[in-house]
């Protein structure tokens, strides 16, 4: 048997010492080759321009020409752009990149260049990104914009027509207050006529039968002809005709309303310029109903100090109002019946507590609404 000798065995080569051909460069001089839209590259280890000329296919030339370099060392980690060919450059130099030899690009490309192929693939997606943000955003602006002007418009839209119909109430009330204070003044010659109407006729009968009983009688008798004028109705026409002037006054002063709601009272009415109304101390959410039937006047918030606000425009010539609500239940031009839930209570407007402001209005003039209110 032959004796077996052992031997250390031969040191592997190197994945560089392997490649069967050292990369080649592109041939070709600068011109025609641009930085301007070129694609960064970091250079690794082991790298040269050579090797960066051989995988992208751009003259060294033009590579030391676009980074500025003066000699063709660069140090592993350095920023080079790889320049792009114009068209208006030689063709020859064009002829020449599409002539790289593939096969070290391709080898070269599979040792080390993994990172920087991914950053060239990825770049013009990023590059595509940017414009589609920014289009996002632009639209985005562009919208809250709009909806702000959109806003605005309607706010002021709601202001008009608050003023709108405030100064129609304010004329309806005006017009009805002169139409009042008309109707005595009218009713008064008409009140005249009727009481002279009345007194014509009558004294003309009195002396006609007091002649015959005082001619028919004695003369003892002439003393009774004094009780005969106690028959002449000339003080009867005078009440009837004079009772039916203020029978409009008498109607309104019986107006009878039910309380909004129920609670403690914790401001009374002060008059004109002062508290206009009552303030109710009711819990918060508690539902606040219409004093008597009657059609929306108003529904919102702008008047400044009562908040939500409602105010209801009644048959009988009054106006209620209802302020410092949460939500309201109503909307104005709607026709509510009495005892109807026109909001919730609340604390909106400049109250620091839940309370319901009631107001009470004789045309445009307010009025004590307690002795209007029953039980």
């Amino acid at each position: 048997m032959s004796s077996v000798r052992s031997q250390p065995l031969p040191p592997p080569q190197s994945a560089v010492a392997l490649r069967s051909t050292a990369p080649q460069p592109v041939s070709g001089n600068a011109a025609g080759w641009s930085a301007q839209g070129g694609t960064p590259v970091v250079v690794a280890q082991g790298e040269t321009l050579d090797v960066l000329s051989s995988r992208y296919g751009v003259p060294r030339s033009a590579l030391m020409s676009a980074n500025g370099l003066s000699n063709t060392n660069v140090a592993p980690g350095s920023r080079l752009m790889i320049p792009v060919y114009n068209a208006s450059g030689s063709a020859p130099v064009a002829h020449q990149v599409a002539q790289a030899p593939a096969p070290a690009r391709t080898e070269t490309t599979r040792f080390v260049a993994g990172p920087a192929a991914a950053s060239a693939t990825s770049r013009p997606t990023v590059a595509a990104a940017v414009p589609d943000a920014r289009a996002r955003a632009q639209a985005a602006a562009e919208a809250k914009a709009n909806a702000a002007a959109d806003a605005k418009v309607k706010a002021a839209a709601d202001a008009q027509a608050m003023r709108d119909s405030r100064a129609k109430f304010a004329a309806e009330a005006k017009a009805k207050a002169e139409a009042r204070k008309s109707a005595p003044v009218a009713a008064a010659p008409a009140a005249k006529a009727v009481v002279a109407e009345a007194k014509k006729p009558v004294p003309a009968p009195v002396p006609e039968k007091a002649k015959p009983v005082v001619v028919a009688s004695a003369p003892a008798t002439e003393p009774k002809v004094s009780a005969i004028p106690k028959s002449a109705p000339e003080p009867t026409p005078e009440p009837k005709t004079t009772a039916s002037i203020p029978k409009p006054e008498e109607a309104s002063d019986k107006a009878d309303f039910r309380w909004p709601a129920r609670g403690r009272v914790i401001a009374g009415y002060s008059g004109k310029g002062g508290n206009e109304g009552i303030n109710i101390a009711v819990p918060e959410g508690t539902p606040v109903k219409a004093a008597e039937g009657g059609t929306v006047a108003y529904a919102g918030s702008e008047l400044k100090g009562y908040g939500n606000l409602v105010l209801i425009r009644h048959p009988n010539g009054y106006v209620s109002a209802y302020a410092h609500n949460g939500d309201l239940k109503v909307k104005r031009g709607e026709t509510v019946k009495r005892g109807q839930v026109v909001a919730s209570s609340g604390q909106s407007g400049n109250v620091s507590s839940p309370q319901l402001h009631f107001e009470l209005r004789k045309g445009s003039a307010p009025v004590d609404p307690t002795p209007y209110l029953n039980n």
